[in-house]
């Protein structure tokens, strides 16, 4: 073969495992290698699923660097890890691992704070800037409202489970019925989240959020 098709043959399969990240099963649960983002659009975690549950080591990431290795171990512990490269962002003399008592929630050896790794909310696919977008280009602004050039809010709460479907809309306080209905409308055609997690599993979160309508 060629030298193109080679290339050719090596971008179709870089496409390819590009194309498998973020899968869910049958049931529509996490299946396979996901990445994880804060809404900010960072990555935070990056491991494998089967079933909805982690079955590999999971790396949390820092400023785009393995700042954080966990690998679940036997009754109810799971062990950290800090990479060498982590040790100046945790001021550690060295690299040293640390045991968590899930029953107890006791951490033994502590010297950080883990909890931003052990716990990160619901997110949007692209962060902020793409749940913006998804607002422009989908909430529906009253025609009448419009036409009277009135504007306000609606403040919301919301379900995303742990396969990233969201559900159990609740209307907290809205200024106008039609904003209302707008809203609820957004909601019921609602794409897929990336869910919550805790300590690397995907759980149900419930989020809160204000949709304002501005002219």
């Amino acid at each position: 073969m060629t030298r193109i098709t080679y290339t050719l043959i090596f971008l179709l399969a870089l496409t390819q495992l590009k194309g498998q990240k973020n899968q869910y099963d049958n049931e529509g649960k996490l299946h396979g290698l996901w990445e994880f983002f804060d809404s900010n659009d960072n990555l935070i975690l990056r491991g494998n699923y089967e079933n909805g549950t982690p079955v590999d080591t999971l790396l949390f990431f820092k400023n785009n660097t393995v700042a954080l290795k966990i690998y679940e171990i036997e009754n109810g512990k799971i062990w950290f890890s800090f990479p060498q490269k982590s040790l100046n962002f945790f001021r550690l003399k060295k690299e040293q691992s640390y045991i968590y008592q899930l029953t107890t929630g006791e951490l033994i050896n502590p010297t950080q704070d883990l909890k931003p790794y052990m716990e990160l909310g619901a997110v949007f696919f692209g962060g902020s800037n793409t749940w913006n977008k998804y607002l422009a280009d989908n909430l529906v602004y009253p025609e009448k409202m419009a036409r009277r050039k009135k504007e306000g809010s609606v403040k919301v709460s919301f379900v995303v489970n742990s396969k990233g479907a969201v559900g159990g809309l609740k209307i907290i306080d809205s200024s106008n019925k039609r904003f209302k209905k707008s809203v609820v409308e957004l909601f019921d055609n609602m794409p897929k989240w990336q869910p919550g997690l805790q300590r690397g599993h995907p759980i149900s979160a419930r989020m809160t959020t204000t949709i304002n309508f501005a002219l």
